[in-house]
């Protein structure tokens, strides 16, 4: 008498998940050392160079006049909450990257957008001192800077008044 197909079937799929299961369980197969460096985080990164870096983006050109739109005090009285509007009118923008030079923590904001949206942010941003806002803009035609400079009168992420 012959067994069924699906009941070969069934018993040749435990068989194998039986010879995999096993050696596993047995600690037999473990993960062994990783050649591939690993990835760094840019948001922990503590140094304006250390960030470049990982953003891929350290001598990038300035945008086109008109090609980014930073609104951002020039005089922020507090520096806990300073209000920030960034737009981006290049083509094919698919993502922008805010920096506050001088913070702990220079990375402030990643955004990645997709085809046919418009990029545009508004957020407060809490600012240790004064400092040079760079905005990254990532497009099909290459990556572009805009700088602005702000001026913290108090307050911040790192004063403890």
């Amino acid at each position: 008498m012959s067994t069924p197909a699906s009941l070969k079937r069934r018993q040749m799929l435990q068989g194998l998940l039986l010879g995999f299961a096993l050696p596993t369980g047995l600690g037999l197969l473990r993960p062994g050392r990783s050649w591939a460096a690993p990835l760094a985080d840019p948001f922990a990164a503590r140094s304006l160079e250390t960030l470049l870096a990982l953003l891929h983006a350290p001598a990038s050109p300035y945008a086109p006049e008109g090609g980014l739109l930073l609104q951002a005090p020039e005089l922020a009285e507090n520096g806990a909450s300073v209000p920030i509007q960034l737009e981006s009118l290049l083509p094919d923008t698919r993502e922008l990257v805010l920096i506050a030079e001088h913070n702990p923590y220079p990375l402030t904001l990643r955004a990645r957008f997709g085809p046919g949206t418009r990029p545009r942010l508004h957020t407060r941003l809490r600012l240790a001192e004064s400092t040079r806002l760079r905005v990254i803009a990532y497009t099909g035609q290459g990556v572009f800077t805009l700088l602005r400079p702000i001026k913290v009168i108090a307050g911040g992420c790192g004063n403890e008044d």
